[in-house]
């Protein structure tokens, strides 16, 4: 009798687990043994964040983003924040256009479930927007700033570093623009002024340059695809990075 009856239990709870929605099956999802889920994963086509193999639910703001995720552990919903004081001057407007943006490059990203943003490291997501920049705004006179930039269709090599550094910041990737020696351009071989502004972000131990002006320079016919592949940043020594930093008093803001 007792056999039938945990036969008849063990039918009727594998009948229930074929009855729950996927995304409450993968919320219950236990780790192999040896390896833990941490950060955001994406299982089964849903995106989940893992806080010591356990899956986050309600809403949490992870680097300054605010999350909402369901009882089950899948991602709802996300909210950019504005840009603040420590950011730079910047309006609402500024903030606004800016959040809208990153929206853009992220429908880019997962169009045809190429790549699943929330999964992306920091420094993924800083080549992201840097290709994103870098590829769809053209070098025209005026938009010198991230708004003006936005709306002009583009701008110079301040609007250029003015709309990563801005896109980077509201992601919560810690980064600064900063004003370097100019140098010639690809296309023409000229100097274009006596300074250049790009932006440097570091992550690790490791310094890169996102000056999104020379993906334009040397890519003019350079398309964003959504290919984080196609051209990564400059990697610059410590040395220099300091350097440079030092020169804008930047230093702290990415460390």
């Amino acid at each position: 009798m007792k056999r039938k009856i945990t036969v008849c239990l063990t039918m009727a709870l594998l009948l229930l687990c074929l009855l729950l929605p996927s995304e409450a099956l993968a919320a219950k999802v236990k780790p192999t043994k040896g390896s833990t889920y941490t950060g955001f994963e994406e299982i089964n086509g849903k995106t989940y964040y893992f806080k010591k193999g356990k899956a986050v639910t309600g809403t949490k703001k992870i680097s300054g983003v605010t999350y909402t995720f369901a009882k089950n552990g899948v991602l709802k919903k996300y909210s950019f924040p504005d840009l603040t004081s420590s950011d730079g001057n910047y309006s609402k407007t500024t903030s606004e256009l800016v959040r809208g943006e990153i929206k853009k490059m992220i429908k880019i990203l997962e169009k045809d479930g190429k790549y699943n943003y929330f999964t992306l490291s920091n420094y993924e997501k800083a080549v992201c927007t840097f290709q994103y920049v870098g590829g769809y705004y053209t070098y025209k006179s005026g938009g010198t700033t991230a708004e003006k930039f936005i709306k002009n269709g583009g701008g110079t090599c301040f609007g250029f570093s003015d709309l990563t550094y801005t896109m980077m910041r509201m992601q919560g990737i810690k980064t600064c623009w900063l004003c370097k020696p100019g140098r010639p351009v690809d296309h023409d071989g000229k100097m274009y002024g006596s300074r250049h502004r790009t932006v440097i972000a570091r992550f690790g131990k490791k310094y890169y340059d996102f000056d999104a002006n020379a993906v334009f320079i040397g890519w003019i016919a350079y398309q964003f695809s959504g290919d984080t592949g196609f051209l990564d940043p400059e990697q610059i020594s410590a040395s220099y990075a300091k350097y440079l930093l030092g020169k804008s008093k930047s230093y702290k803001s990415i460390h």
